[in-house]
């Protein structure tokens, strides 16, 4: 679980929430349409995904048959009449039929013009009477049921009068602001329906219209009034609190929103060429029996209409694909007149929930409840539409759910950025920068959680501070320190150090954290030995301006410590605690006593390559500590065989002493003046001894505290 202020998410992903529910009170905003579009594309991957098709145009068990005119074809009244009169005789059993003036708002001379343009002169008058729909004199006294279409533009067109109204309702339901005229009928019909689809927001038709609100009266869809005829049944609109219903074959329809139905573009027809001077062959008559035979003559209106897919088909088309599904469908796709306040209710809830859980969760986690949840709601809204016909908006969830995600992350990761430059400003000024830069990533707050791990850890001051701190002021104490600390540091962090604190004139390091350092010791090792050199340099520039000569005190120790964010909440540090760290420290106090610069302890020593050779100074059990321990020197890094025979003889003489033969002891140090001023130390030793003999057993350990000039 991440631990980051969550406040900040929280505010901005309320305000991003009140931002998402502006369509509840903007409707024709830019977000509400761009979410309308973006349902438009998931109803379409909906389809993709279940496989379905354009309608089938020969499918024998189809209730329709679609009579289709080729484009260019020209059609006299005598022919359509014809087709309508063979067709009942074929056996139909309702027949349908499509104007034959595109619905475009032109007056049939000049619908001519453009869609014939090299006619000879006077050939527009003559056909445009043939052209506009009259009445069907069918010699079987069996009349169609005829389309006619709602004019969408501001021409000139003339009014012809509407069929009686299909129902009366209270509500202000679908209604066409902007229509014009109509164009299709002459005289008063009863058997009649409007074919106009209008395309949704990319100009692609999806759905379809059974009824709507015209100057305050509500009239059919060709669809619907077809059906109907077909099935001998008498649909009811029902006036409900949160909408319009359909009572429809003794069943209730419901129609959504908009009084619409998605169209099923899967549902099947049987699609039947033009038939030359209305001459219908016996092939032909044998699928004609029982069936509602749409028929949409040359000039029909709608000859290409975009639908999903990148496909077009024709009004005559839809009009099949709608009676058919009206037909055969148990489940019409709609979008419920509750779905709005139920939708946005649930989005609201997923939202809030969302809210309280995705600032606690890490990235993956938030990845995956989102993931988790978007599929659900994909596999529950699927099971809706294809079990229930039921539609339900898809991109208000997916936009507010991937949105909370984002800011989320966005925030995570702004936070973490925010804790990586604090994380370096805390390590700058202790680790190199190149060291700073690999602690990104992943791993970047490890350094805060407290670890054991095998370390090594350097302790170095300077010998004598107190006196040289008597001899200078303040302000001067100061600059002697900084240009100190400035080159010490600078060692430190050539082999991989992390500078721990700086005390007085002390300086505690550390290899292996905050990243891992498998040559922790002999970095740690290499870079005393460099600082011993450097301190060298210094006090000869220190010489020539008549300032003190500094010497250092270096003790290394390795082993497991604690190392972390440690400290109170007003104040804290990185920093490594343990034995093995207050070890280090007290090798550092021993320096003066051997005289030398710098002492390891044994771990260190044993973690040194072969190729070190290292002077052993001494066992002992310093302060705080029962358990003897043996103390190094690091000499140099493949030594030379001179080097090396020295150190066997000054190894012999002290294992003498170590074993308690102290007159041979004396004798074999006697002969080791050259590795004086260590030398001195173990004689003086053993003067001591011969004064004060030991009654106790000799186990050669030193005992820091005991005085052996005494």
């Amino acid at each position: 679980m991440r631990k980051f202020n969550s406040l900040p998410p929280y505010l901005i992903s309320f305000v991003f929430l009140l931002a998402m529910l502006s369509p509840l009170v903007y409707p024709q905003g830019i977000l509400a349409r761009l979410l309308d579009r973006l349902d438009l594309v998931f109803y379409d991957l909906r389809y993709v995904q279940q496989n379905l098709s354009l309608g089938n145009s020969q499918q024998l068990g189809s209730p329709v048959v679609l009579i289709k005119a080729n484009p260019g074809q020209l059609a006299i009244e005598n022919e359509i009449d014809a087709i309508v009169d063979a067709s009942y005789q074929a056996g139909a059993k309702l027949v349908v039929v499509l104007p034959s003036i595109a619905d475009d708002g032109l007056s049939p001379q000049d619908w001519l013009a453009q869609r014939f343009p090299n006619l000879p002169p006077g050939t527009l008058d003559l056909l445009a009477p043939y052209l506009s729909m009259v009445e069907v004199q069918e010699e079987s006294g069996l009349k169609p049921i005829k389309g006619y279409g709602f004019f969408f533009d501001r021409k000139q067109q003339a009014q012809q009068q509407l069929p009686q109204p299909f129902s009366s309702v209270n509500q202000n339901f679908n209604q066409l602001p902007i229509a014009s005229g109509i164009f299709g009928l002459q005289g008063q019909n009863q058997s009649a329906g409007f074919y106009n689809v209008i395309p949704d927001l990319d100009g692609v038709i999806r759905r379809a219209h059974l009824f709507v609100n015209y100057q305050g009266e509500v009239y059919p869809s060709l669809g619907l009034i077809a059906a109907a005829n077909y099935l001998g049944a008498t649909p009811q609109l029902i006036d409900e609190s949160f909408g319009i219903s359909l009572q429809f074959d003794q069943k209730r329809l419901n129609t959504g929103v908009a009084s619409d139905l998605m169209i099923d573009f899967s549902i099947p027809y049987n699609r039947i060429s033009w038939p030359r001077l209305g001459m219908i062959d016996e092939n032909i008559k044998r699928i004609f029996r029982g069936k509602l035979v749409v028929i949409e003559p040359p000039g029909a209106p709608g000859q290409s209409l975009s639908v999903p897919f990148g496909g077009r088909l024709s009004a005559g088309d839809i009009q099949a694909m709608l009676i058919g599904d009206l037909l055969l469908n148990q489940h019409h796709n709609y979008q419920p007149v509750w779905e709005p306040i139920i939708g946005w209710m649930l989005l609201i809830s997923v939202a809030g929930l969302l809210m309280l859980l995705l600032p606690r969760f890490g990235p993956l986690w938030q990845l995956l409840t989102v993931s988790g949840l978007l599929l659900w709601f994909w596999t529950v809204s699927g099971w809706l539409w294809s079990s229930l016909g039921i539609l339900l908006n898809w991109s208000p969830l997916l936009v507010i759910v991937i949105g909370l995600m984002l800011i989320n992350l966005g925030w995570g990761f702004l936070f973490e950025r925010r804790q990586l430059v604090q994380l370096k400003d805390t390590f700058g000024q202790y680790v190199p920068e190149a060291l700073v830069s690999s602690m990104e990533g992943p791993s970047s707050t490890e350094f805060q959680i407290s670890q054991n791990r095998e370390m090594t850890v350097l302790f170095a001051d300077i010998q004598g501070f107190t006196k040289i701190s008597e001899m200078l002021s303040p302000r001067e104490l100061q600059q002697l320190l900084n240009r100190f600390f400035t080159p010490m540091t600078e060692v430190i962090f050539n082999h991989g150090g992390t500078v721990d604190k700086y005390v007085g004139d002390m300086i505690m390091a550390f290899w292996g954290a905050p990243t891992e350092d498998p040559m922790h010791a002999e970095n740690a090792v290499k870079a005393a030995l460099e600082m011993i050199e450097k301190a060298a340099s210094l006090s000869e520039s220190f010489a020539r301006e008549n300032l003190p000569v500094i010497r250092l005190g270096i003790g290394v120790n390795s082993g497991y410590m604690s190392v972390g964010d440690m400290g109170s909440r007003y104040r804290r540090a990185y920093t490594v605690l343990g034995d093995n760290v207050n070890l280090a420290s007290r090798l550092e106090s021993l320096t003066r006593n051997y005289s030398v610069e710098l002492i390891v302890g044994e771990n260190t020593q044993q973690l040194l390559p072969s190729e070190w050779l290292c002077r052993r100074l001494d066992c002992v059990r310093v302060r705080g500590r029962q358990k003897p321990e043996f103390i190094y020197q690091p000499i140099s890094q493949n030594p030379i065989g001179e080097e090396v025979g020295r150190l066997v003889k000054f190894h012999d003489a002290q294992e003498t002493y170590f074993q308690g033969r102290f007159n041979a002891a004396s004798r074999m140090f006697a002969i080791l003046e050259s590795e004086q001023p260590l030398v001195g130390l173990y004689r003086r030793r053993l003067d001591w001894l011969e004064r004060h003999p030991i009654d106790s057993e000799w186990d050669g350990v030193f005992q820091e505290v005991e005085n052996w000039d005494g």
